[in-house]
């Protein structure tokens, strides 16, 4: 087991020598492809908020791990991006060892709270309290072959939307789309799009939030070899009708921040901009679209196969980590219990505010 012997650092001043370092150990692991675990992530969530550190793991012979939290109330530390974060980890050989209780107290924590946190990371694992698949889609052999695999194991799913892109296009006239577009007025359309579509759901408001806008804005002008943002539009006739904001490192494309004009939900743009999405990052030579942690029927549909990903806590504090393990698996009982529409309203309002203040 690796000496836990960690300097901390803001994480807006991470020198470029090490910036280097943690890029040349992402691009060395296959677990680290997702850009959540690009320097360039961290540094863009650092850049909108003065709690982002780096804990750099050394020993005698340099830098060979990365850890990024944010810091929080009562010293409980949290992933980078908070609720925008769909994986969690420290950036370090497959092979790298280290014990998660000193880690956490050297960086300053009583605990370090986590959700989407990768399963395979094996000193975590006394830590988790449930594990879940975080789809996402093969693209390592093209759209095509993708899209042949699918077929053959049953799933028509990418059928029907080409058919319903081609009738669309009968329809309107052309069906275009933008697999980047640096339109200001397309990113306004995402935010008011996402912002009625929380407000449909109950779902907390993240765009509310004006540093959750400034991330989003920052994460689009990204253009760094690893780290870059995309945003794509796809027009029906002369009219946008969906958008989506993502972010890609050198071989994975993560699928973030969907949205659509509710007026044009008959023509499911949703579903049209995420098939033209695949093929874009395919002829782009991207391996791997993630879909994110989720139970929607589409990623089912959609999916090729998954990554385990783990929620609990790394917690010093006794008292609070049986609570909080106690208090989750509550949660769990309630979503699953017949009281659940009843409660639902009350769970909703809390789920907000606890959400609103996490976020702040």
């Amino acid at each position: 087991m690796n000496p836990v012997r960690v300097t901390l650092l803001p994480g807006g001043e991470l020198p470029r020598d090490l910036a280097a370092r943690w890029s040349a150990l992402q691009r060395a692991v296959p677990s680290l492809a997702s850009p959540y675990f690009a320097p360039g992530f961290t540094q863009a969530v650092a850049a909108v908020r003065p709690d982002v550190m780096v804990a750099v793991l050394e020993d005698e012979a340099g830098a060979w791990g990365f850890f990024p939290f944010q810091q929080g109330r009562d010293g409980v530390g949290r992933p980078v991006g908070g609720r925008l974060s769909d994986f969690q980890g420290v950036i370090a050989a497959e092979d790298a060892s280290w014990d998660a209780a000193a880690l956490v107290r050297a960086c300053g924590l009583r605990a370090w709270r986590f959700d989407h946190l990768l399963a395979s990371q094996a000193p975590w694992r006394p830590c988790h309290w449930t594990t879940a698949p975080s789809p996402y889609v093969d693209l390592s052999s093209g759209f095509e072959a993708y899209r042949r695999e699918r077929r053959e194991a049953g799933s028509r799913e990418i059928e029907q939307i080409v058919y319903k892109t081609r009738k669309a296009g009968r329809r309107t006239g052309t069906v275009r789309f933008e697999p980047h577009t640096p339109d200001d007025a397309v990113f306004g359309a995402l935010l008011r799009w996402k912002r009625a579509q929380y407000q449909a759901t109950g779902q907390p408001d993240l765009t509310a939030l004006p540093w959750v806008v400034q991330l989003l804005d920052r994460v689009r002008h990204a253009r760094e070899e690893g780290f870059a943002g995309a945003l794509a539009a796809l027009y029906l006739g002369d009219r946008l009708a969906a958008v989506h904001l993502g972010m890609r490192s050198s071989s994975v494309l993560h699928y973030w921040l969907p949205a659509y004009d509710p007026e044009l939900s008959r023509s499911s743009p949703g579903q049209l901009c995420l098939v033209e999405l695949l093929r874009a990052a395919a002829a782009q030579g991207l391996r791997r679209l993630d879909l994110g942690k989720g139970q929607e029927p589409y990623k089912t549909r959609l999916t090729s196969d998954a990554v385990l990903v783990a929620e609990g806590a790394a917690d010093l504090r006794p008292l609070a980590r049986a609570l909080g393990q106690r208090w989750f698996q509550l949660r769990r009982w309630a979503r699953r219990s017949p009281l659940r529409r009843p409660l639902l309203g009350p769970v909703r309002w809390l789920r907000r505010n606890l959400a609103a203040r996490a976020q702040e």
